[in-house]
């Protein structure tokens, strides 16, 4: 390593300040509870933690990049030959055919002895990327004396990396980690007995949006059911409904952008920062590349983001290689989201009474006020259908609507929403103290029709309601226990 510092330049006083720090190096191991080994030396390696590590791990690492450049065994592009590609100590070569990564191979064993530098066997993988169709490779590799395995995906810098380039093992990868992250909210969530919107929103934003969309500026034209899993269950656990809620509800109420328009927001955000780069970086010249071969109907990144240009009416911006407003992008994008939301809410025989009075996407007063997790819980399952009337249990009996009865009362009316809420004789007295302190604050409430008033508590009169909910519910469980 010191040799190599020198052989940059580096000499004087810096290098041996260096040089010191590196003369009867010494380290223990740490164990939990505060116990200490004794003190041993260390002749191998950078000093762990240190501000000047990196640095000098890249210095020694160097001539590497050097080595395998000068091979020219690498893929093509715009600015020559590129044979690998560092980061720290992780490091990728770029082969074009079985003899030039073998001829790689080989120069990073040649290296690996000269320098004392060992290849992690357990880590070092190879991948054929290759179009459906076209047999892997049955060829053995070798680095040295290390026999490294072929396999069909690899992680590169936290992206999963499948031979085939599609990205489903990436977001499988990506909604499992978000999972983790999402239980250990749900956990500070139950046991601090109360959190607000505002506050949850925060910390699924800064905890869990972040993994479900690291890197989508790559990978995020297609949906993925898994990553918006994630989401839907942060929804459900807030607003405390079962699994079996209509996901349209859950998106409805909490106002939240779906993650596959959040993605399409990144992929966005990378073309205007490409557009940016100086003319003489190689990634702007591979991305000049892609944009002709796009233009010509080449399945790339440039021609997956013409089609998302030319869905939202900006195809011109692709052609003429304009900056994209992404705030703009955003309203458009959400306007997308909402007309096909009402659209499924239209046809969803689950959102039978949620369709009457909810026709636009945001987030409702419901769930932004102070109600307690109860209170929300009664208020989310009333609209979205799932509490348990007949109307929705007898679904799972095969029953059909008109036998699905309230056995509560003798009006022998179907056990719906607004029977519930407005007419079943059991919840009188209930039903009287609700609307006495409705109507103290609305005289004409009660000349509205019920569509009319469910309208009109669910925008103004959510504390109360939901309040009502919940004693009729608990109301019905204990008739129905008798």
């Amino acid at each position: 390593m010191l040799n190599k510092i020198l052989r940059c330049g580096v000499d004087g006083r810096i290098f041996l300040a260096i040089q010191s720090l590196y003369t009867a190096t010494e380290a223990c191991i740490k164990l939990p509870g505060g116990i200490r080994s004794d003190w041993f030396e260390t002749l191998f390696g950078v000093r762990q933690g240190d501000n000047l590590s990196p640095t000098l791990f890249s210095v020694f690492i160097n001539d590497l990049a050097t080595d395998i450049k000068e091979l020219n065994s690498g893929v093509e592009t715009p600015d020559g030959t590129l044979s690998l590609l560092l980061y720290a100590d992780d490091i990728v070569f770029l082969a074009p055919t079985e003899k030039s990564l073998h001829v790689m191979l080989d120069g990073m064993a040649k290296w690996s002895d000269k320098w004392g530098i060992g290849v992690n066997p357990v880590k070092s993988k190879v991948v054929h990327f290759r179009k459906k169709g076209v047999q892997q490779t049955s060829q053995n590799f070798k680095c040295g004396d290390i026999k490294l395995k072929i396999v069909n995906t690899y992680k590169y810098l936290g992206i999963v990396f499948s031979e085939h380039l599609s990205y489903e093992d990436n977001a499988v990868t990506l909604s499992q980690a978000g999972g983790r992250a999402l239980g250990s909210i749900i956990s500070k969530y139950k046991t601090q007995g109360y959190m607000g919107f505002s506050t949850y929103t925060k910390l699924y934003n800064s905890c869990i949006t972040p993994i479900l969309d690291y890197s989508a500026c790559v990978w995020g034209f297609s949906k993925y059911d898994c990553i918006e899993g994630i989401q839907n269950r942060a929804i459900r656990v807030f607003l405390g409904v079962h699994k079996f809620a209509p996901k349209l509800g859950l998106e409805g109420d909490i106002g939240w952008m779906s993650c596959h328009n959040r993605h399409l927001i990144n992929v966005l955000r990378l073309w205007n920062r490409l557009l940016k780069l100086p003319n003489n970086r190689l990634t702007k010249k591979i991305f000049i590349n892609d944009f002709y071969l796009g233009q010509n109907g080449h399945k790339n990144w440039c021609y997956n983001v013409l089609g998302l240009l030319s869905n939202i009416n900006l195809e011109s911006s692709f052609y003429e290689q304009e900056q994209i407003d992404i705030e703009m992008i955003r309203e458009k994008l959400m306007t997308m989201q909402e007309e096909k939301w009402l659209h499924l809410v239209s046809k969803k025989p689950k959102l039978r009474t949620y369709k009457l009075f909810k026709d636009k996407l945001c987030v409702e007063k419901y769930v932004l006020y102070n109600l307690s997790a109860s209170e929300r819980s009664a208020m989310a399952q009333f609209r979205f259908g799932v509490l348990p009337l007949n109307i929705e249990t007898g679904r799972f009996k095969n029953q059909p609507i008109e036998e699905r009865i309230c056995n509560l009362c003798d009006l022998n009316e179907i056990e719906d929403e607004f029977h519930f809420l407005f007419r079943c004789t059991l919840y009188n007295d209930n039903r009287k103290v609700w609307m006495e302190n409705i109507v103290e604050r609305d005289e004409n409430f009660v000349q509205l029709d019920e569509i009319c008033r469910m309208k009109i508590i669910f925008d103004k009169y959510h504390r109360c309601t939901a309040k009502v909910i919940n004693r009729n519910l608990k109301l019905r469980k204990q008739n129905l226990s008798k």
